[in-house]
């Protein structure tokens, strides 16, 4: 990155603003488009860990604006959270409540064995943190994934723990988009189709790029039997 001609010391920066990543990037007119490329370092050492380059329309349409926004956002959380995620895995010394829940989420819900240590990842985030949203989000969605998986786990006890889990989460922040998207499966799950729709379209107004988000909407249109509606969702 640069400015005013000048290199920008980007661990300064992340020493000053105390944090750990820094997104970087630059603009450059190429003809009639602009390229686009974006970084993300790490701030401790200013090493490099992923880049990307993008081309838009020197006067790009708000469409294409937001679009591009909507790329650039996934690609910069996909890999913040693959960083993390390696780290955290391999310094298992480690053990702060992001720490915990990153273990966690690394390892499968569907085979009992893993679901059961990802659960004991998020409670021992819990035990340090027990306000801790990610956590609490982790693990009413890997109860949800068992529910699906093991044909042993009763239902009614397990949508009710979803339903408990996730009313905290977003008591405690509403504005976590995962809360209200593992929400939305547990009101589902129970019927509540109304609810559970009220719940989606609050996950895609906090994060509109999420595919995941989109889909579950698509998913919950035609299981209410409203197909047209689910068929405009993936146009």
């Amino acid at each position: 990155a640069s400015g005013a001609g000048q290199a920008v010391d980007l661990r300064r920066i992340g020493r000053e603003l105390t944090v750990r990543y820094i997104v970087a990037g630059e603009v450059r007119a190429q003809g009639d488009s602009l390229g686009v490329t974006v970084r993300l370092v790490d701030a401790q050492s200013a090493t490099q860990l992923w880049s990307e380059r993008f081309e838009m329309a020197a006067s790009p349409t708000g469409e294409q604006q937001s679009r591009l926004q909507g790329r650039l956002a996934r690609r910069v959380v996909n890999a913040l959270y693959a960083s993390a995620t390696e780290r955290a895995l391999k310094q298992p010394e480690l053990a702060t409540p992001i720490d915990l829940v990153l273990r966690g989420n690394a390892l499968s819900c569907s085979v009992p064995k893993d679901a059961s240590r990802r659960r004991e990842q998020y409670d021992s985030a819990l035990q340090l943190d027990p306000g801790f949203v990610p956590a609490i989000v982790g693990r009413a969605g890997t109860l949800g994934c068992e529910l699906q998986n093991d044909a042993r786990t009763p239902a009614e006890p397990v949508l009710a723990e979803m339903d408990a889990l996730t009313a905290r989460a977003i008591d405690l922040d509403g504005r976590d988009a995962s809360a209200w998207r593992v929400r939305s499966w547990a009101l589902a799950w129970r019927g509540r189709w109304g609810e559970a729709l009220a719940a989606n379209e609050t996950a895609i107004a906090l994060i509109p790029w999420s595919v995941g988000h989109v889909t579950d909407r698509g998913a919950f249109l035609l299981l209410t039997g409203r197909q047209p509606e689910a068929e405009s969702q993936v146009l």
